[in-house]
């Protein structure tokens, strides 16, 4: 024995939560001017996306699956595109749950960047450990 004393599960478990919260929480202060609608991002966001969003989270609340979205370019296959998420699971349920479309707009990017981030830094997280051992 080394003399170190075994760290109980419920402590591990105790730092990755404080950690978690921490990033949560330093997610939503960094992106408090998008929650609070302050400012716009820079990118094409605003006019590629939210547009695409609109009109699938209408055609959720009216009861219907977006297969054709006759006000894009004389009308596309909506459901076919691969960057809109027609089969978003958080997508689907940002449609029905929040009435502003902006807010859902801007709530599904962002879980997406926090879901995205959050899973970068546990890969991180894990090799860091692996090579610690």
């Amino acid at each position: 024995m080394n003399g170190d004393l075994p760290v109980p599960s419920l402590v591990k478990r105790t730092r990755w939560l404080l950690v978690c919260a921490a990033f949560t929480l330093f997610f939503f202060l960094t992106l408090w001017p998008l929650f609070s609608r302050r400012c716009e991002p820079r990118w094409d966001a605003v006019d590629e996306f939210y547009p695409a969003f609109t009109y699938l989270a209408d055609a959720y609340r009216e009861g219907r699956f977006p297969l054709w979205d006759p006000y894009t370019n004389c009308g596309y296959p909506f459901h076919a595109e691969p960057h809109q998420p027609t089969l978003n699971p958080l997508a689907l349920v940002l449609a029905f749950l929040v009435p502003d479309t902006g807010l859902g707009f801007l709530l599904y990017w962002t879980l997406q960047l926090k879901s995205r981030s959050s899973s970068a830094i546990s890969r991180c997280i894990r090799k860091a450990s692996k090579g610690l051992r």
